[in-house]
């Protein structure tokens, strides 16, 4: 996977958690009295609400990269998380002119589902207390993104169709997406080394090994005496591979193998390793009435988007915004 594709990935999961997730409602809340970093219409975003989302996304950036990377993703995320904190900002605001209704009942169901993500009652207070969110606030906040989330549903989700005949175009015009790979079942055998003594030392176990498979010996027994991977006391079981998901010279000589055949003994960096097809799967299509399903949610999260990016960007075009 490319480099900018991992980071887009990172960003839109990491985004979708910290802004959309339904569930959940954030404990540590931003001081109230802040920097300003924008406006939308006559509502300020703070530089604290943005830090709030950032930091989780920065610990994240951190882990992976240094210097000059770090520093262009970092802003990068600034950017991307600024942008829909202004989204959401209109979202909420449109959804109040409509006067979209949640009631106190719906607060506190989602309250109490909140409070079961904690071990207890006194854990979730204790989260409570070392924050600087009272309960009010935290009810507000569930009131606001319930509010946002039926008002996406009323505005967009309710207006989107997708119709029979554009899953069976689907279906026809993209046959590679629904086709079931071909599958082996695989065991194996490993005896790992660090450096050349140990080396040598796995090299006689592992043909230990495979010259008791050459003698008729059971490969789940052999396994258990002579693995020394972590899937050794199953007999070497690594269950269902599909063709690809391998290094790219065990893929090639697993998927070469028969069914009921055992491979030489393949060297990579660090380890020895025996494998053993016990099925071969062969790959076929599937029928549209197994994927029909797959194919109209695939459909309606594309026409999702577009409607909201069309709909999101008429918000903003008749909105004053003011990023400092």
């Amino acid at each position: 996977m490319k480099k900018n594709q991992r980071i887009k990935i990172l960003f839109s999961v990491l985004i979708a958690v910290f802004l959309f997730a339904l569930s959940e409602v954030y404990i540590l809340d931003a001081a109230m009295v802040d920097r300003t970093i924008a406006v939308v219409n006559d509502e300020v975003i703070t530089e604290g609400e943005l830090n709030e989302i950032l930091n989780p996304i920065y610990e994240q950036l951190n882990e992976t990269y240094r210097g000059d990377e770090l520093e262009f993703y970092s802003e990068q995320a600034r950017k991307e998380v600024l942008e829909r904190l202004i989204e959401d900002r209109l979202i909420l605001q449109e959804a109040r002119r409509q006067k979209i209704l949640v009631t106190s009942d719906d607060i506190n169901q989602k309250l109490s589902e909140l409070r079961e993500k904690f071990s207890s009652d006194e854990e979730f207070e204790k989260s409570m207390a070392g924050s600087s969110m009272t309960m009010g606030r935290l009810k507000e906040r569930i009131r606001e993104q319930l509010m946002m989330a039926r008002f996406f549903d009323k505005e967009i989700c309710s207006k989107i169709v997708v119709n029979p005949q554009e899953i069976t175009n689907y279906f026809r015009n993209n046959p590679d997406k629904f086709r079931n790979p071909q599958r082996v079942r695989v065991r194996n055998i490993t005896t790992k080394f660090k450096n050349s003594t140990e080396r040598l030392s796995a090299n006689r176990k592992i043909k230990e090994a495979l010259s008791l498979l050459k003698q008729g010996k059971d490969f789940k027994e052999v396994a258990r005496q002579y693995s020394e991977g972590t899937n050794a006391e199953s007999g070497g079981e690594l269950g269902l591979i599909k063709k690809g998901e391998m290094r790219d010279e065990i893929d090639r000589i697993i998927f070469n193998l028969k069914e009921g055949e055992i491979s030489d003994i393949i060297e990579t960096e660090s380890a020895f390793n025996i494998f053993f097809v016990e099925e071969k799967i062969a790959s076929h299509e599937k029928n549209l009435e197994e994927v029909k399903d797959q194919i109209q949610h695939i459909l309606f999260q594309e026409k999702l988007k577009e409607r909201f990016n069309e709909w999101v960007e008429k918000l903003k075009k008749d909105a004053y915004i003011s990023i400092r």
